[in-house]
């Protein structure tokens, strides 16, 4: 039996499988990630990334607000309604510990699904997924 894994790199998509070479050969390699995501919840959004994630804004203006952690950036961009709005993103955060991040998250009084102890999930004020993982 072959086991799979997909990946995205750059702007190009690929399936590898074991002792195979990619289908797909990246276009180019990112460095950076931008990661959009559309709410009407927009300081809502803002704050719970900035206060309780720790990710910093570098932009924001009445349509969109920039926030960085790493070398990604997330982008929110104001939407007229909830219908329009993006749903259940992941975003992979990593964090030097597991544990130590779910204590102050749940200090913070974040509800955290920790049933994996490699990972922490839990929702933004939109019910976009999140998981904490070590790295």
């Amino acid at each position: 039996m072959r086991t799979g894994l997909l990946f995205f790199a750059g702007l190009g998509v690929g399936v590898l499988f074991c002792n195979q070479t990619p289908l797909f050969q990246p276009i180019v390699e990112a460095k950076q990630t931008n990661v959009v995501v559309t709410t009407s919840k927009m300081d809502l959004e803002t704050a719970f990334y900035e206060k309780t994630l720790g990710f910093k804004v570098f932009y924001h203006d009445k349509t969109s607000t920039f926030l960085k952690t790493g070398s990604a950036n997330l982008v929110f961009v104001r939407s007229p309604s909830s219908s329009a709005e993006t749903k259940r993103i992941c975003l992979d955060v990593g964090v030097p510990s597991v544990p130590d991040a779910a204590k102050k998250l749940k200090a913070a009084g974040t509800k955290i699904d920790d049933a994996d102890p490699a990972v922490l999930k839990l929702n933004d004020p939109d019910g976009n997924l999140i998981e904490i993982v070590k790295g």
